[in-house]
């Protein structure tokens, strides 16, 4: 006989299901606790203690003191992870206690004082593949350190964008799911040759669908992000390509970091060889 799922656990099934492609660190007092094929996973990644529950179901733990540096190994191994907190004090809960993912960790957007290396930035860098006119319509990129809310765009020839990634080293690479179908180049600059979802540099790969990098719904999410009527001040007029991979990028951080993103820096037009400050 099947045992009915308990309230804990049902919450525990809403939460993964709206996070089916992350780790859920779950919160259960002084530990975020894994349970399925989760635990089974982060006890062979992290070698952590693999358990189970009275039910049989498997679970394992990390302290939450130490999650910052569980969250640094299992997003250097490319895993994006889902943290779910207690969003009320568990003393004052009147039944289970209410509980809600509040960010999502990748590589690209963690910004844990301790899990961040040195000076290094921690890069998160969208690609838009371009118009392909012609072989030598540019491609688009922006970039943002997620620590300090600088946001940078640029446009590159497409012989140029393996050398302008090898140059930032970013951490993590958002980009259109036919972008490499599109532009040989891009297919070039983020092979994947180890099957491990990392370029040579050792980004790590995200695809994201083709619409998210629509120019026009980027350039109204960023007009009213930084309450401007246009872009042209920022110098941006007419990248269409860089504009995109901006939205993309927008898109994806406030899906990960469940916020409209306040802190984020007026945008700086990149010039290959120098900054130009808009």
């Amino acid at each position: 006989m099947v045992k009915a799922r308990t309230p804990v656990m049902q919450q525990f099934d809403r939460a993964k299901k709206e996070h089916p492609d992350a780790l859920l660190f779950f919160r259960m007092g002084d530990f975020y606790e894994l349970f399925h094929d989760d635990a089974v996973e982060a006890s062979r990644l992290l070698d952590i203690t693999l358990t189970s529950r009275n039910d049989g179901i498997p679970m394992a733990g990390v302290p939450v003191r130490a999650a910052d540096g569980y969250l640094r190994r299992l997003v250097g191994l490319g895993r994006r992870v889902a943290i779910c907190e207690q969003m009320e004090d568990p003393r004052e809960a009147k039944g289970i206690v209410d509980r809600a993912v509040v960010r999502v960790v990748t590589p690209g957007t963690l910004t844990e004082d301790g899990n961040l290396e040195g000076a290094r930035n921690n890069y998160l860098l969208a690609v838009h593949p371009g118009r392909n006119r012609s072989p030598h319509d540019p491609v688009g990129l922006a970039w943002i350190d997620l620590s300090t809310g600088e946001l940078e765009l640029a446009e590159v020839p497409p012989d140029a964008l393996a050398d302008e990634i090898a140059r930032l080293e970013p951490a993590e690479i958002l980009v259109p799911e036919d972008g490499a179908a599109r532009r040989p180049a891009v297919a070039d600059a983020l092979a994947q040759p180890d099957g491990t979802g990392r370029t040579d540099g050792g980004a790590h790969v995200q695809e994201l669908a083709p619409f998210r990098f629509d120019p026009g719904d980027a350039q109204r999410a960023l007009c009213a992000h930084f309450g401007v009527g246009d872009l042209g001040g920022f110098g941006l007029d007419g990248l269409e390509p860089a504009i995109g991979a901006a939205g993309a990028l927008f898109g994806y951080l406030e899906e990960t970091q469940k916020t409209a993103l306040p802190h984020l820096r007026r945008p700086r037009l990149h010039r290959r060889g120098a900054h130009l400050v808009v």
